[in-house]
């Protein structure tokens, strides 16, 4: 692993070290869609949740009336205090139309949706549900800078798998236009952005009050809209990049933008909570 620091602080995976982090005042929020559910990836990330034991796990479900129970019912499980919020339900909908806030769902939506009840928690993080590499280091190493006087920690990763490359949004879109927009614009801002190491990765973590003051944009634009939020609450010196480990591998798209869909894993048998 090399050392470099770029001009966000740079924490590197030395050792395989697993920092002591309040997972316990934490909520994990986890954007989820009907097909997601009861794949093995979310299986396997949902058991290795149930022995980090978070505060909470709030999971933002965008899905079909028709398929909310059985995601319910998978969700039951698992030992973890889970909410489901189903971000599509017919109330909801009311609601976001009565303050003037409907329009097209997008996974931008379910987050900011979920963090109103996450952000009551004093720490939160948010990651997708989507790697088969997932371990349980991801919450801990994400929160472990919260507590020493950061507000946002970004994770990111290598998009190396299988002897080739990914990540091409982000290699052959994103970084090229902020460092063009960069030469020609001096904005501090430009220079937080291309500082991160996958400004695209999905995992993040906030402390609640900064997640009470985030204006998440409701499509496809969250990664970015999240990062412009952090910089304008704490700037460069208020964000710190963090590796997963180990190299993350999720469902990727191919070109045509299909996913494959795996079959669902069996979980482990449900783990007694404590004291009961």
């Amino acid at each position: 692993m090399e050392y470099a620091q770029e001009r966000v602080t740079t924490l590197h995976d030395f050792g395989g070290a697993a920092p002591s982090a309040p997972v316990g005042a934490a909520t994990v929020l986890v954007p989820l869609t009907d097909h997601d559910h009861a794949t093995s990836a979310a299986d396997w990330i949902f058991n290795a949740l149930a022995d980090l034991e978070p505060e909470r796990v709030v999971v933002a479900l965008r899905a079909d009336r028709r398929r909310v129970g059985a995601v319910a019912e998978w969700l039951e499980g698992f030992d973890l205090p889970v909410e489901l919020l189903w971000c599509t339900a017919p109330r909801v909908e009311r609601r976001l139309a009565e303050a003037g806030l409907d329009g097209a769902a997008g996974k931008g939506r379910d987050v900011w949706l979920g963090l109103g009840r996450a952000a009551e928690s004093e720490y939160v993080v948010v990651h997708d549900a989507d790697a088969t590499t997932y371990d349980g280091t991801c919450v801990p190493r994400l929160l472990f800078p919260l507590t020493r006087g950061y507000r946002f920690a970004k994770g990111y990763y290598a998009r190396v798998e299988d002897d080739r490359l990914y990540g091409r949004l982000c290699r052959l879109f994103y970084r090229p236009l902020v460092e063009t927009l960069a030469a020609s614009h001096d904005e501090p801002v430009l220079e937080y952005l291309g500082a991160f190491r996958y400004a695209l990765a999905g995992e993040f973590a906030l402390t609640g009050e900064l997640a009470r003051r985030l204006c998440v944009p409701r499509g496809w634009g969250l990664e970015v809209g999240v990062l412009g939020d952090a910089f304008g609450a704490g700037g460069l010196a208020g964000a710190v990049s963090r590796p997963r480990r180990p190299r993350r591998r999720a469902r990727v798209r191919d070109v045509a933008g299909s996913v494959p869909r795996d079959r669902p894993a069996a979980r482990r048998p449900v783990r007694r909570r404590r004291g009961v």
